[in-house]
């Protein structure tokens, strides 16, 4: 990706508690006029094995409507419960007063998982923050929750287990002794 010569602003979780969880993070990357958008990055992480992979998609490469769409080869191990020959159809409404992010990944033109989420904009104020704690608290933690959740209800649906391809280990931070040394 070119540099970008505009604002670049980032959809995220913040830390709460000492802890943050996101399993994506979306950098919207601006040119100078601030309004044209140039590209998406989709900064995506895996749990348990703690990696990043980020998936840059260009507004040029982009199908533009109303919603910019676009098709990319899943590259990184996100779910054990999710085969890497995969590709991901990703969908992103321009960021306004509302926005819309939608994956679906598919698996020989067919759909095998998709989540969406729609957002109202809000003005960044103490005021906004405080509100936004009160009505959704402690949210990374129930993000995290709610993947492990849905993993031991694959698990116990019988579903595939596909291992991690590089095989790598648990961060250390994982491991019982590295909780407490």
């Amino acid at each position: 990706l070119e540099q970008s010569s505009g604002p670049i602003r980032l959809l995220t979780h913040p830390r709460y508690l000492g802890f943050v969880m996101n399993p994506v993070s979306f950098y919207f990357c601006y040119d100078s006029d601030g309004t044209t958008l140039r590209a998406v990055v989709a900064d995506v992480t895996n749990t348990p094995w703690g990696e990043r992979h980020s998936y840059v998609i260009r507004a040029a490469d982009m199908h533009q409507t109303a919603i910019f769409s676009r098709t990319l080869e899943k590259e990184f191990h996100v779910s054990p419960f999710l085969p890497m020959d995969m590709t991901y159809q990703w969908q992103f409404s321009a960021p306004a007063e509302q926005l819309k992010v939608h994956i679906e990944a598919q698996r020989q033109d067919r759909p095998v998982f998709a989540a969406t989420m729609s957002l109202a904009r809000r003005p960044w104020s103490t005021a906004n923050l405080r509100r936004a704690l009160w009505r959704f608290p402690l949210m990374t933690h129930r993000v995290a929750a709610a993947i492990y959740w849905q993993a031991l209800q694959l698990w116990w649906k019988g579903a595939t287990y596909h291992p991690h391809p590089t095989k790598v280990a648990l961060p250390e931070i994982m491991t019982h002794e590295a909780k407490f040394t």
